[in-house]
């Protein structure tokens, strides 16, 4: 059975046959699930992170520790995503692929939120 790669109606933007193991810099959006806004808020145009979010971007800073191939550069965390720059700087490095990293965050939020860390407070 095939899986559908992406959710319905949406247009996956990653290029067809390219190898995100290659080194170099992607720009990446990560969506809580059911775009829930849990990190904080927008006020007058100020991102105000609440404690969620707050650990969020620690978590997300955090990265760059976990992977030796991988520097984190300008994110942001909005209420209910973040946007972030992942440079992957070691070229066949074990554990570089752009995929593993991204889903090594998320498993890191997803465990937290479990764990009762990161419920919106």
């Amino acid at each position: 059975m095939t899986q559908n790669p992406t959710p319905r109606g949406r247009r996956s933007l990653r290029l067809r046959g390219y190898d995100y193991a290659k080194g170099g810099a992607y720009f990446v959006t990560i969506c809580t699930q059911d775009r829930a806004c849990i990190f904080g808020e927008a006020i007058a145009g100020s991102m105000r992170l609440n404690q969620s979010g707050q650990q969020v971007a620690m978590l997300w800073e955090g990265l760059a520790s976990r992977f030796s191939a991988v520097e984190i550069d300008l994110f942001v965390v909005m209420p209910n995503h973040l946007h972030g720059i992942v440079i992957l700087t070691d070229v066949g490095a074990i554990g570089t692929r752009l995929s593993e990293v991204v889903g090594a965050f998320k498993s890191m939020t997803t465990v937290e939120y479990i764990r009762g860390t990161l419920r919106g407070t």
